[in-house]
């Protein structure tokens, strides 16, 4: 569709359900009204081509969706939940396993086969992810086949703090159903920093009860 979601601010949390359903947010919530308070939506993503590699923004070639070839292994470190190793160089022919392998590499920008990883992240500004790549031949962009980052019970499935920019692309995000007495079903927090979102749905579940006095 061409469109994204920007977010910026200290605590700007997506999709906070504390004993209520979240709905899956898409990159046209603004048009069904499912978006958060306060996000606004912009024509342009910051990880366009022809920027520079500094602070996860992608140099030219380095976005799949806009790369007319696919990403080569300088863009980044890549990550596929089932061929990888998390003691792995990271490269195409040899991913690693897990997100947080990726993000301690210190690469600014993950590429993600399109597959689910099962796993809560903290993504610290600076750093994007792009999902969406078909990892069984040369992780070229798969158009419609997100990634998915499912998150563990009780925990935010996707944190992205500190400050500076990042771009999440071709990424889907689930937070399952609160399971601790009080606790919420956080699917996105943003902490700080600037945060495009393109093509991804962001779906919480239910927060739990709370304690028994």
């Amino acid at each position: 569709m061409g469109r994204t979601l920007r977010f910026a601010g200290v605590l700007s949390a997506l999709l906070v359900a504390a004993g209520l359903a979240a709905a899956g947010c898409s990159s046209d919530c603004e048009d069904t009204g499912t978006c958060a308070p306060g996000a606004s939506t912009s024509s342009s993503s910051s990880g366009g081509g022809g920027g520079g590699g500094e602070g996860g923004a992608a140099a030219a070639g380095c976005v799949p969706a806009e790369a007319e070839a696919p990403v080569g292994d300088d863009c980044g470190v890549f990550v596929s939940s089932s061929k990888g190793d998390d003691q792995a160089a990271g490269s195409k022919a040899t991913p690693l396993a897990t997100l947080a392998a990726a993000i301690a590499s210190g690469k600014t920008r993950i590429y993600l086969c399109a597959e689910s990883f099962k796993e809560s992240v903290e993504l610290p500004a600076g750093v994007s992810l792009y999902g969406g790549l078909e990892c069984t031949g040369d992780w070229s962009y798969a158009k419609g086949k997100p990634s998915e980052i499912a998150g563990a019970p009780n925990s935010i499935a996707l944190r992205i703090s500190g400050g500076g920019e990042a771009a999440v692309a071709d990424v889907d995000v689930t937070a399952p159903d609160a399971t601790e007495p009080g606790a919420s079903s956080i699917a996105v927090l943003v902490d700080t920093a600037t945060v495009e979102i393109a093509r991804a749905k962001l779906a919480a579940g239910k927060g739990a009860d709370g304690a028994e006095l």
